[in-house]
């Protein structure tokens, strides 16, 4: 075999060089790997205690057996969820951020849900900004676990949904059986009346029939954003006369749920109505010192009732009157 080995000093420092990179290197290889799996046994042992310290909660307190498997179930899934994704709450630096780049993350990151809609599609593409501040102000990512109950027939609405993931099933009376339509994720949408209505009563139940997230559009904020422009202004308030005027003619029964496989097409028509309104209706509109004015009498606020509501009292819900 043939010997190999330094044969000068010049060799013998530059074998002396790299078997000292080589222990360093082979060091910080180790270090690494013992430093992460030091980080993953603390993780597994912080998981491991709150787990027991939730059961002990739950035994202490004599919670019933059913009720205690559903929440020892949805916190393991909750818990997993956590550890796979990673939430703006949990990048400690993004609170360095400022507010216009805070809102076009949160818009990035939240947007894309709601444009299965057509009017929040348009919206995107054409008021971009004002959707930025819809995404940082106005809708909230919630959690949901199997067998909860969304909203309850009779029940005033408060939020428009978008199903994020998941699966819910909407459940409505026709005096005699229970009617049930599943809600899918990235197709339907739910409540959208909350939005335009000044008072909308839920006409169904919708429950979750696997642990699911959803996204929730507050109406206050969301109207508090839309009336700061005088462009989204006019055309929102078009949009929502078209959709009240629809809600007062149609024939079919209403409902909280929309299908977008249905209503796709329908809602596009009001879309363009708005746009088309809208811009008749620019002239109309004046603008001084930084306010403005309609010229035009301001059509009628829409008779709008909601299902059990409409039974019981008759008392109408109006547009909301910024519009």
């Amino acid at each position: 075999s043939m010997n190999v080995q330094p044969q000068n000093t010049l060799e013998r420092g530059f074998s002396i060089v790299v078997i000292i990179f080589a222990l360093v290197g082979f060091s910080y290889v180790v270090g690494s790997i013992t430093g992460s799996l030091t980080q993953l046994r603390a993780l597994k042992e912080e998981g491991a205690k709150q787990f027991w310290q939730l059961r002990r909660y739950l035994r202490k307190n004599q919670v019933p057996v059913v009720l205690s498997i559903r929440i020892q179930r949805y916190v393991e899934y909750a818990w997993q969820r956590q550890a796979d994704s990673m939430s703006a709450s949990r990048v400690k630096i993004l609170d360095m951020l400022s507010e216009q780049l805070m809102n076009e993350l949160q818009s990035k990151v939240t947007v894309p849900q709601l444009e299965i809609h057509p009017f929040f599609r348009y919206m995107n593409a054409e008021f971009e900004v004002m959707m930025q501040r819809v995404a940082a102000t106005a809708i909230k990512r919630r959690n949901v676990a199997c067998n909860d109950e969304l909203f309850f027939p009779g029940e005033t609405g408060l939020t428009m949904y978008f199903v994020c993931s998941g699966s819910f099933v909407y459940i409505t009376s026709d005096g005699n059986d229970d009617v049930k339509d599943h809600v899918y994720p990235g197709e339907d949408w739910v409540a959208e009346p909350v939005l335009w209505m000044r008072h909308w009563i839920h006409m169904g139940l919708m429950v979750a029939v696997r642990d699911s997230e959803i996204m929730a559009v507050a109406p206050d904020k969301f109207v508090e954003v839309m009336t700061k422009n005088v462009e989204v202004h006019r055309f929102v308030s078009r949009y929502a006369q078209a959709f009240g005027k629809w809600l007062n003619g149609s024939d079919t029964q209403r409902s909280d749920l929309m299908k977008g496989a249905t209503m796709t097409d329908e809602v596009h028509s009001w879309v363009h109505t708005a746009v088309t309104a809208a811009a008749d209706a620019r002239k109309g509109w004046s603008v001084a010192q930084g306010s403005y004015i309609q010229d035009t009498p301001s059509a009628q606020a829409l008779d709008v009732v909601g299902g059990h509501e409409s039974r019981r009292s008759r008392s109408g819900s109006q547009l909301r009157q910024l519009f």
